[in-house]
């Protein structure tokens, strides 16, 4: 299976079949005839090793392997459409990259950089997310690939981090700050178990002072 070179217009057939229902509307929507769409999904299918849709007279729809594949057509196709967009705009005043805490950037300041980019339409403010996982063992593979940086506690630190002191530029990490929030209406059992676990937070303090 090579899924090295997807091809953008193969890729783009098969979504409009799904959205469609149909080899014959996608070729409408694609102004293609029923056959030409139906040999891009056979290359599609031959590309990637398996088969993507399944065809049930003339309902089409995709099957597991396919479903997996659809939302990563529609990333592509969209990333492609963007990077189409920046480069046949007209020149640019530059980028302006912003870091800052999700909870810092909420409400009043999200309409200020709102209003700061609607201002200067030359003007390019953006941002890249290196890596992303809910998981603490996808941020420390990442942290140790040099993906980033990261602050960990200390039984998450692994032999292949490297630990930045004073001497890297980085100042020493005092605190952590975690904060635990229940409802209103939370249950009685709900609310034991908060109790617990401040509790333990105070110990796990206690014992680290």
């Amino acid at each position: 299976m090579d899924l090295s070179m997807l091809d953008l217009e193969l890729l783009r057939s098969f979504v409009s079949v799904v959205d469609a229902g149909g080899f014959t509307r996608a070729g409408e929507r694609l102004h293609r005839t029923q056959s030409t769409v139906s040999q891009q999904i056979k290359r599609l299918e031959d590309d990637v090793g398996r088969p993507l849709l399944s065809r049930i007279g003339k309902q089409v729809t995709p099957t597991d392997d396919g479903e997996r594949l659809l939302s990563y057509a529609r990333r592509i196709l969209s990333l492609a459409e963007e990077a189409r967009d920046v480069l046949t705009r007209p020149a640019q005043d530059g980028a302006v990259r912003l870091g800052i805490p999700e909870d810092f950037a909420a409400y009043r300041l999200t309409e200020l950089l709102a209003s700061f980019a609607r201002s200067r339409p030359g003007l390019r403010l953006a941002w890249h997310m290196a890596y992303s996982s809910s998981s603490l063992a996808g941020v420390q593979a990442a942290i140790a690939a040099g993906l980033g940086l990261g602050i960990l506690s200390d039984i998450a630190i692994q032999p292949e981090h490297r630990v930045l002191t004073a001497k890297d530029g980085f100042a020493p990490i005092d605190k952590t700050e975690v904060a635990l929030v229940a409802t209103p209406e939370a249950s009685l059992a709900t609310l034991r178990l908060a109790d617990s676990l401040a509790e333990f937070c105070s110990s796990v303090q206690a014992e680290a002072a």
